[in-house]
């Protein structure tokens, strides 16, 4: 892309993050939200929105819930809620406490 003169953009970077948390290379796509930081590409709430698809432990999407907020500088998105709280009913009554945490 560089070498054809078009800048990687956050859309770029969403689709690489939401391609590698789909094949569960996590570690990878967590490096590649670095790598936006350091290019000065601020994430936007889809980024996130990847993440929060593929992660599989409350305290890991509370975590990144939480560098959400202070990236983009707001609360996220109706979508964003409504996702998180079918993501954890889902995962039974047992961890219906996350749900009245989002």
């Amino acid at each position: 892309m560089k070498e054809l003169g078009c800048e990687p953009n956050v859309v770029t970077y969403d689709t690489i993050i939401k391609l590698l948390c789909e094949h569960g290379r996590i570690r990878e796509a967590y490096g590649v939200l670095d790598q936006m930081r350091e290019k000065d590409c601020a994430p936007n709430v889809m980024t996130y929105h990847c993440f929060f698809g593929c992660l599989e432990k409350p305290k890991q999407i509370f975590r990144m819930f939480d560098r959400m907020i202070n990236s983009v500088g707001g609360l996220g998105r109706m979508d964003t809620y409504v996702m998180l709280m079918k993501k954890f009913g889902r995962w039974g009554i047992l961890l219906l406490r996350p749900v009245f945490i989002v």
